[in-house]
């Protein structure tokens, strides 16, 4: 009788203890500066700022941050209205968007291999355009005494009209 009470308050314990061990294991909570991409044989499911049940062994959670970064970059040959080639050393802030839809392309794009790498040759070559259109309407002069026209422009085009404060 005394083994049976020892057995049962083994597994009482084990149970009171192994639960929230479980738990623990199986929940991941994600900031909202991150993505979590939990994938599976359920589907693929986004998840920010919140937690959610991963199966271990049966899903997986793929952590990307989803914070503002920034990269250097020159640019050369930028002409002028003047037919004047400049170089230009560009300093670029990326910062993603915070819809749902916005969070499903960021997961898309950076679940495969080398995705921040060709997310700055992407955003290089788009600022790289902009900047040539700014330029091309600018004088030599007014480039260097007008700086912040040429800032506004390649802004006012690359910033949604939604997000310019």
């Amino acid at each position: 009788m005394a083994a049976l009470i020892v057995i049962v308050v083994l597994v009482a314990v084990a149970i009171v203890g192994g639960i929230p061990a479980l738990i623990k294991l199986c929940y991941v909570v994600i900031p909202t500066s991150e993505l979590g991409v939990f994938t599976g044989p359920f589907g693929n499911k986004i998840v920010t700022g919140k937690g959610a049940l991963r199966i271990p062994g049966l899903m997986e959670c793929h952590r990307i941050s989803i914070e503002p970064f920034g990269f250097e970059t020159l640019l050369d040959d930028i002409p002028t209205s003047d037919f004047i080639l400049l170089k230009m050393d560009l300093q670029v802030q990326v910062k993603f968007g915070t819809t749902d839809e916005a969070h499903r392309a960021i997961a898309r794009l950076w679940m495969a291999a080398g995705a921040r790498e060709r997310l700055q040759a992407q955003v290089k070559e788009l600022v790289a355009g902009y900047l040539r259109n700014a330029a091309a309407d600018l004088k030599l002069e007014d480039l260097n005494t007008k700086r912040d026209d040429l800032q506004d422009k390649v802004l006012e085009a690359t910033i949604p009209s939604e997000q310019v404060s």
